[in-house]
Formats: C-alpha cells, sequence, structure tokens
C-alpha cells in the first residue's frame, strides 16, 4: 500500500480551518462570559478582568477554553483519517489527495469573503447605518456567489490541465479528474456558506451558525461511511463528501431570505423576503443586490486579503511538496506527507491555533484601552508559552513517531517505518515556525496588517518553498523533509527580533 494515506495531506487544512473557527468562538464565548459575570456591565467591570488581572493566568485560561473548543474536532478528524485510510485503496486516496489542495482554496476563499463582508457590515452597522449595512450585506452575498461560481466554472474546465501540475499521475488522472469535477459542482456554495454562517454571527446568531455547521458535519460524516462502506462509490463518494461538508453552510441563507422587520413595518413594496425565522435580523438578500458596486468589492477585498494570503501559504506549501516527491516518482514519500501533514503537523497546528485566538480578544481590548505594558507582556507570554507547548508535544510525538505512524499508514511496516523518521525531522524545531503565527495574530490584534500577513506566509512562502526547491536541485528529493525545520529556525530569527523592537517600543510609551 503505498499512497493509501496521499487524500489525507490537506485533509487537516480543511479541518484546521472549521477547528480554528470553533476556537475563535469559544475565546470569544470567554470574553463574553468574563464580562457578563456577577460584576456590573460597565467599563471598571472590564478594567478588573481583561484591563487589569494578571496577564499570563488570563492568557491560559482563554487558551484552556480554546483547546476544549477543538479537542472533538481533531477527534473527529482522527477517526475519519482511520475510516477513510481503510476503506478506499490507494489509488482512490492519491486521487483525493489532489482534491485537497482545492479544499484548501476553497478555505481561503471562504475565510476570506467572510472576513470582508462581515468587516464592511459591522462598520456600517456601528457608524449607525443599517440600510448600508443591509445593502453591503446584499451585495456582498452576490459578489461571493458570483465569484464562487466563476471559480468553480474555471477549475471545471481546466482541470485536465491543473491537475498533473500539483502531483496528479498518469495512472490517476482520469479518476483525478471526475473527483476534481464533482467537487465544482458544490464549491460555490461551500464559499458561500462560510460567508454566510460568518455573516450570521455578526447579525447575533452564533447559535445558528453553529447548529448548520454541525449538522453539515453530521451529515457528510455519514455520507462518507455510506458511500465508501455501503454504496461502494470510491473516489467520487469521497468527493462527493468534501463537497458536502462545507457545502452544506449554504443553509445558513435561509434566515436571510426575508424583509427586514422595519421595512416590513412599514408596508414597503419591493423585494419580498421568502423566510423569516429571525424576526430581529438586521440582513437579509434581495434580488436587487446584484448590482455589486465597484466600492464594496474593493473593501471586501481589502479587507479579506489579508486572511487569504495566510491561509493560501499552506496551500502553496502543500502542493509545492507534493509536486516536488510526485515529480520524482517517490510515491512512498507522498503518502509520508500525507501522515505528517494531515495528523501530527495538523494537531500541534490546531493548538497553535488556540493559542493565537486566545491572545486575540486580549490584545484587543488592551490596544484600543491604551494598555501598552499589558500588551507588550502579552505578546511575549504568548510567544514563551507556545514555543514551550509546542515543543513538548512535538517532541512527545516524536518519541511516540512509530507506533502512531503504524495506525495513520495502513498497517504498513515500511510506510511506518519510513513516516516516523520524517516526522521526527519535519518536528524538530516546528515550535520556533509556529512562533511566526503567534506574531502574525498579535500583528492583526492590532490593526498592523501590513506585519500580520509577512510574519503570517513567512514560515511557508518566504522560506520553507524556496528551500525546497533549493535542495531539491543541489541534493535531491530524498533531503527534502529538512526545508521545514531549517525554514522554521529562519523564521524564529525575525520573530524573536521584531517582538523585541516592539516590546521595547510599547515599554517606551
Amino acid at each position: 500500500m503505498t499512497q493509501n494515506t496521499w487524500e489525507q495531506a490537506g485533509d487537516g487544512a480543511q479541518r484546521a480551518a472549521t477547528a480554528g473557527d470553533g476556537a475563535q468562538r469559544a475565546a470569544t464565548t470567554a470574553v463574553n462570559a468574563t464580562t457578563t459575570s456577577t460584576m456590573p456591565q460597565d467599563t471598571p467591570a472590564l478594567e478588573r478582568s481583561l484591563g487589569t488581572k494578571p496577564v499570563l493566568p488570563l492568557f491560559l485560561r482563554y487558551a484552556s477554553v480554546s483547546l476544549l473548543g477543538v479537542i472533538a474536532q481533531i477527534a473527529m478528524v482522527v477517526s475519519e483519517g482511520i475510516v477513510v485510510g481503510n476503506g478506499i485503496g490507494g489509488h482512490g486516496l492519491a486521487c483525493m489527495s489532489i482534491v485537497m489542495t482545492f479544499e484548501i482554496v476553497n478555505l481561503s476563499f471562504g475565510s476570506s469573503f467572510g472576513q470582508g463582508v462581515s468587516t464592511v457590515c459591522g462598520k456600517l452597522l456601528g457608524a449607525g447605518d443599517v440600510e448600508g449595512a443591509r445593502r453591503a450585506f446584499g451585495q456582498g452575498f452576490w459578489f461571493t456567489f458570483l465569484t464562487a461560481l466563476a471559480v468553480a466554472t474555471v477549475f471545471f474546465i481546466f482541470t485536465p490541465v491543473i491537475v498533473p501540475h500539483i502531483g496528479a499521475t498518469p495512472d490517476i488522472l482520469d479518476d483525478t479528474i471526475v473527483a476534481v469535477r464533482i467537487f465544482m459542482v458544490g464549491y460555490p456554495f461551500c464559499i458561500t456558506g462560510q460567508m454566510l454562517c460568518q455573516m450570521l454571527r455578526q447579525d447575533e446568531r452564533p447559535g445558528l451558525a453553529s447548529a448548520i455547521q454541525t449538522a453539515g458535519s453530521v451529515v457528510a460524516a455519514t455520507w462518507l461511511v455510506v458511500s465508501v462502506f455501503v454504496f461502494k462509490l470510491g473516489v467520487a463518494g469521497a468527493a462527493a463528501y468534501y463537497a458536502i461538508s462545507t457545502g452544506l453552510w449554504f443553509l445558513a441563507i435561509i434566515p436571510f431570505l426575508k424583509r427586514p422587520a422595519q421595512a416590513r413595518g412599514a408596508g414597503q413594496k419591493g423585494d419580498r423576503g421568502l423566510l423569516a425565522l429571525h424576526e430581529g435580523g438586521v440582513f437579509s438578500i434581495r434580488l436587487s443586490d446584484i448590482a455589486v458596486k465597484p466600492r464594496l468589492m474593493r473593501e471586501v477585498c481589502a479587507y479579506g486579503c489579508p486572511i487569504f494570503l495566510v491561509q493560501i501559504s499552506s496551500a502553496i506549501y502543500v502542493a509545492f511538496m507534493n509536486g516536488t516527491l510526485g515529480a520524482g516518482g517517490d510515491s512512498e514519500g507522498v503518502a509520508s506527507f500525507a501522515v505528517i501533514n494531515s495528523y501530527f503537523m495538523y494537531t500541534l497546528n490546531i493548538v497553535c491555533m488556540a493559542l493565537a485566538y486566545a491572545l486575540q480578544p486580549i490584545a484587543a481590548y488592551n490596544c484600543g484601552a491604551g494598555h501598552r505594558k499589558r500588551l507588550a507582556q502579552l505578546m511575549v507570554d504568548a510567544l514563551v508559552v507556545e514555543v514551550v507547548s509546542i515543543g513538548i508535544l512535538s517532541t512527545l510525538t516524536s518519541l511516540a513517531a512509530p507506533a502512531l505512524c503504524l495506525v495513520f499508514s495502513g498497517g504498513s511496516p515500511g510506510l511506518a517505518e519510513m513516516s516516523a523518521g520524517h516526522v521526527r525531522i519535519v518536528l524538530m524545531l516546528c515550535a520556533l515556525g509556529f512562533s511566526s503565527q503567534i506574531l502574525s495574530a498579535y500583528f492583526e490584534s492590532v490593526g498592523s496588517t501590513a506585519r500580520a500577513v509577512v510574519f503570517g506566509v513567512m514560515r511557508y512562502v518566504m522560506f520553507a518553498v524556496p528551500l525546497i526547491a533549493l535542495i531539491h536541485a543541489t541534493a535531491g528529493a530524498d533531503y527534502i523533509w529538512w526545508a521545514l525545520p531549517i525554514a522554521d529556525g529562519l523564521t524564529f530569527i525575525p520573530v524573536v527580533i521584531v517582538a523585541a523592537l516592539e516590546a521595547r517600543r510599547l515599554l517606551r510609551s
């Protein structure tokens, strides 16, 4: 079994985004719990929590809450990987590995539009322009859907041209094309559904968003088991699974198919909504909103660009690594990379994301309150906690790598042994590399978008990908596993320098 874990190479990226979203919601819940407890709802109450409580214990508390929000997701992904790995043969899994590159792109677009549209609408609501916010959302919906439809159309038409460049070898080419095109049928709904769920939270309905996302996961997981073990659909069933998992989030459109309450009360005729599940909602979608204003498109893209670039960087790394290994015919190496990327690196990435999301609400509040010394302490504490915690976890993972790799490699001793060796190399300095994600989250929270983007893409795009190309050209494919630990070490240098400069600036103010 040489390629029986290919499919999972990009699966971690999808679940990481979903789990990261859960971590962010958990951190936000912690903020709300702190500020709505027994203390009165006033500024002094906030000062006694986010603004005055010891920074390190406060950060650790929020990090713990964030981690609780993703533990179930980690367990689900591991179980899913075992089901898929044992239910589909190596050929089918190799096909699905290529599909996962398109899934990462899906998540990049979805989170980008979600961030962009929700930010534009939130600013208008904050300024008191309720109708402007509603109109911005309506136009944002059509902009998102039409863009997603265009992207899906391009991918559908040019699938035979694209997939050979991202690792599809001749023996899996035909089935890979079928799988990608099945996915493209649901692509517009996947991308737009992510934006709609984000807007449900903006519209103060986070519970409904979570319910829709959970239902999508349950239905998709059920379909996966049935399609693989009962219907024996193989590649087609697995491709549909990935379309269903986020495509069902499009059901979040239902609460927005209505007229705003104030418009109904005024007896306006205009566009009529189809369903009103929540009378208090501000936002709605109208057919007339399809006339999207260029200014709105620019604003949505501007606000969504940073998160798009950060997330797409991982897709670039995965595609480049798979392509480099696949070009040399190293199917065992690709399978080994799948095991590392889907489970080991994925789990560590989720822990880092939980720490980043725990940092953000604390940093945002203290930045707005002008507590510069607390900001400096928070940044340093978060970096130290990340390096120590990820360092401990990566060390334990490396020690247990042989047994763990055997579980995720379909019981193949040869693949498990190879993967264990690669795990020890790839995770060697990952605690240092993940520090850039923490610093990126900090800069995003304090409004420094440019630096947030730079540190968000630094590890993979600026260092890892060029190093893979350099090592492959000079030493051969057998040594490209060293690209990531070298990139991690190089990433940590500017992180330390910039963090020290930022701390000194804050402490001097």
